[in-house]
């Protein structure tokens, strides 16, 4: 690695980590730990979910239970979205670009891929009640879902629907009204995630 890369890295690492630095618990202002409902019972929800259809799948069938690799997927993807959603990264996003910017890289580039390897839906599935996963399933074998979903994620839908998610969350009205509004902020993660899991 030559010395300027080096130089690169170092005074990348700088600006993420320096707010952090500062910030301290007894500090007026002070960035912490941030744990809104808005954020935490999602992410205990979704892991409820993944570890009672993988439990219920290795009841049935150890065969079909999710194996250790996906399991390891799941586990590492949900600790990536939960630190980005409630360390001092996410407090420090609104003093700063770079923070804020690091956020959304750890959401849309190491937690979606991650959950996207684990196929995490098949395993929650079995999480439902017995009449519920029979009608999902079904819905998810009808034509229209089919073709709606296939023009989602498929390669130029799926592109199409991140890169227009990026370019309004960025422009200066959205983004300003994201840093302000606490709604508006819950608005542009879950696009982000949403988009970035269909990428």
């Amino acid at each position: 690695m030559s010395a300027r890369t080096r130089a690169g890295l170092a005074a990348l690492a700088a600006t993420i980590v320096s707010p952090l630095a500062r910030a301290h618990g007894d500090e007026p202002g002070a960035i912490g730990w941030s744990f809104e409902a808005w954020v935490v019972v999602p992410l205990l929800v979704t892991a409820a979910w993944y570890a009672t259809g993988a439990w219920r799948l290795r009841r049935r069938d150890a065969k079909a239970a999710p194996s250790r690799r996906r399991n390891l997927c799941f586990a590492t993807g949900w600790t990536v979205l939960a630190l980005a959603l409630t360390s001092p990264l996410h407090a420090a996003g609104a003093r700063s670009f770079a923070a804020h910017m690091f956020e959304h890289e750890l959401l849309m580039l190491a937690a979606a891929p991650l959950l996207v390897l684990t196929a995490p839906v098949g395993v929650g599935l079995w999480a439902l009640p017995t009449r519920s996963r029979h009608a999902l399933a079904a819905l998810g074998r009808t034509r229209t879902w089919r073709a709606g979903w296939g023009v989602c994620a498929g390669l130029f839908g799926a592109t199409f629907l991140q890169a227009i998610a990026l370019w309004a969350w960025h422009a200066p009205s959205l983004f300003g009204r994201a840093l302000a509004s606490p709604g508006w902020h819950v608005a542009q993660h879950v696009r982000f995630i949403a988009t970035a899991l269909l990428f």
